[in-house]
């Protein structure tokens, strides 16, 4: 059960909130895997703006778990995940579209490439580059997957964009 949970905070990334983690797995086996993990000093509890909030206590336990797992065990966890933050707290675009890229096929592709959008619309809003190049470079390896070619002129406009605001203007003029 212990390893289940660890396997879980590795897939969700640096910090879950308790309430996501309850919607991925039944609460009992998530109470006891964690009561486990912190217990050994693998996971620290943390309370932010009055959410509890676990993590591994060194990010290498994380990483290495994460390695661990076959790679179709890590895609259907990520879509797990994206799910669950989709239900549990829906406006983060950031994490959405990491989970989405990491799923792989296990999120339909149109489903995938509006959610890809979104994200690299809220991250050139937020003036975060470096997260709106991965999620349009992921939007324009679907939208050539899915035939939309007609979309493609947008999407390099915006993935110079990206570049530009990164401070890579060598990579945004080769995409302009």
């Amino acid at each position: 059960v212990a390893r289940e949970v660890l396997d879980l905070l590795a897939v969700c990334g640096a910090q879950a909130e308790h309430g996501l983690l309850e919607g991925l797995l039944p609460s009992e086996r998530l109470l006891a895997g964690l009561v486990e993990l912190r217990n050994s000093g693998v996971v620290l509890e943390e309370v932010v703006d009055d959410r509890v909030r676990y993590r591994p206590a060194h990010p290498m336990i994380g990483e290495v778990a994460y390695e661990l797992l076959p790679l179709v065990s890590r895609r259907r966890r990520h879509a797990e995940v994206y799910r669950a933050v989709r239900n549990h707290d829906p406006g983060r675009w950031g994490v959405l579209a990491q989970h989405v890229r990491r799923a792989g096929e296990e999120i339909p592709p149109d489903h995938a490439f509006e959610v890809l959008m979104a994200a690299t619309a809220d991250g050139l809003a937020r003036g975060a580059g470096d997260e709106a190049v991965a999620n349009i470079r992921a939007a324009i390896v679907l939208a050539r997957a899915l035939d939309r070619a007609e979309e493609l002129d947008e999407l390099h406009d915006r993935l110079a964009e990206a570049y530009e605001l990164a401070g890579d203007r060598e990579e945004a003029v080769s995409a302009w």
